[in-house]
């Protein structure tokens, strides 16, 4: 007996068009979902802090900003989470798409610092209910990933890649036209990711999750514990004290031309368009910088030495660029060479760290480790407004070798307690 069709039918029949079933469906829409969410977001990354200064933001401000952003992160990780274990991933990604969508639509109309906190806040809470629950949704919809992980996040890192220099050549081209198309035209993509994602899901079969009730204090007492043991490992392993305090203050270093190298080369150079270019060197330098240690006799060397000797071409290279600001092509040119060190230092870091951890204890300290990144991050930027308010960026950058001298040693005292342990 065939069943009375009603108002919803064309709709749930044509939702299952995007309800794929099959993992290799599964994982290829996740893809999607990837590329298109860095392809927004890089959409205003080459161009967005001058986009700010025109907005009168001052210097000064836009490494507050990058506090308030790097605070809000902290703030915000471990609650985003718990809502996306008890509610679910989808609901954690749809809201951090409309979060961050509607936030580059705000950021066109508003002016003045408060408005720009205020969004910034908001815009870091959306990041939040991304970051874990992006990898969480597709090892639940796709379990065999896990069969073959270095494969799916090879091809991930691809995507990722691909995406990030579209979007950055895309917005700097666009935002040498028009400033505020970049940021209205990354609001529409987030925003239509956030309707795919819910028709993709409207049809799924997944069992629904219990809400787990009176675990509030609970959760507070297991973070307070993780947090406790993870001081007493990190503190008790040298090896990898040194290497964490290492790589605290190669983030406040980072942190430095990471929040300035906009309104750096946009003097250099007059150009918003080369910024979006710029970016894209930046994005194919660490592309490069990766495949080297993955490829090259670097693989080969031992991992504190390699680290503390690449954090120093860091700083020279980026001395050498903030010195020839007045000759571009020589001052870009060090800036991508500095940016290829850093796409062999990120995952040297990782491994470093990670073969310094037991298995039952690696998720927690991670997340203790990346606490204190973040709160680096946030000295970093700190730092960064108050002496825009004194000196030049050529200087800033020139200071940054401080925390990045601090750095260094520590790496090589890692390297030194490391030899002495055999």
């Amino acid at each position: 007996m065939r069943m009375p069709e009603n108002k919803y039918t064309h709709f749930r029949q044509s939702s299952k068009i995007l309800s794929l079933n099959s993992p290799n469906k599964v994982r290829w829409f996740y893809f999607f979902l990837i590329f298109g969410q860095y392809f927004a977001i890089t959409l205003t990354a080459s161009n967005n802090a001058v986009f700010f200064l025109t907005k009168g933001i001052s210097l000064n401000w836009l490494a507050y900003l990058g506090t308030i952003s790097a605070l809000t992160i902290v703030l915000f990780e471990f609650p985003t989470g718990l809502i996306s274990d008890r509610f679910g991933n989808s609901l954690s990604i749809v809201l951090s798409l409309m979060l961050r969508g509607g936030a580059s639509f705000a950021l066109v109309v508003c002016y003045g610092p408060i408005m720009f906190c205020f969004i910034t806040v908001i815009s870091s809470i959306g990041f939040t209910f991304f970051s874990g629950a992006s990898d969480a949704w597709i090892f639940d919809k796709d379990e065999t990933i896990k069969k073959d992980m270095t494969n799916f996040f090879s091809n991930l890192f691809v995507f990722t890649g691909i995406a990030r220099i579209i979007g950055g050549l895309t917005g700097g081209l666009l935002a040498a036209t028009l400033p505020k198309l970049p940021f209205l035209l990354s609001g529409f993509v987030l925003l239509t990711l956030s309707g795919i994602l819910v028709l993709f899901e409207f049809d799924s079969d997944r069992p629904k999750r219990k809400r787990i009730e009176g675990t509030k204090k609970n959760d507070r007492y297991i973070l307070i514990e993780d947090a406790k043991n993870s001081i007493k490992s990190i503190y008790e392993n040298k090896c990898l004290l040194y290497a964490v305090l290492s790589g605290v203050f190669f983030i406040i270093f980072c942190g430095i031309p990471l929040i300035y190298w906009q309104p750096f080369f946009y003097d250099t150079t007059g150009s918003v368009g080369t910024l979006g270019f710029i970016w894209a060197g930046f994005i194919l330098m660490n592309i490069f910088g990766n495949l080297t240690l993955k490829y090259s006799f670097l693989k080969r060397m031992n991992d504190f030495n390699l680290f503390g000797w690449l954090i120093l071409f860091c700083g020279f290279a980026l001395c050498i660029s903030a010195s020839l600001k007045n000759n571009a092509l020589i001052s870009i040119g060090c800036f991508f060479l500095y940016q290829f060190f850093l796409g062999i230092i990120g995952p040297l870091r990782g491994k470093i760290i990670n073969k310094e951890l037991a298995d039952e204890k690696r998720a927690s300290i991670l997340s203790f480790i990346s606490l204190l990144e973040s709160i680096g991050s946030m000295i970093g930027f700190s730092i960064a407004g108050y002496l825009c308010k004194h000196i030049g960026l050529q200087y800033i950058f020139l200071m940054a070798l401080v925390p990045l001298t601090v750095s260094f040693l520590t790496a090589r005292i890692a390297f030194i307690k490391e030899k002495a342990s055999f």
